[in-house]
């Protein structure tokens, strides 16, 4: 019933699957860390403005 060949063709669905999450999430942290970075940066604009 349940051959070697649907076991490997599930474990590689599985694979590919954890992978392509595991890509989007790093996607997701790069663009939140750039986000992040660019509020700083607005911060730090706007305090030296505001000094000046």
């Amino acid at each position: 019933m349940w051959s070697y060949e649907n076991h490997a063709s599930f474990v590689f669905l599985i694979a590919c699957i954890e992978s392509a999450v595991e890509r989007s999430r790093a996607r997701e942290s790069k663009a939140n860390g750039a986000y992040q970075a660019r509020k700083a940066n607005e911060i730090a604009e706007s305090s030296a403005e505001s000094k000046s």
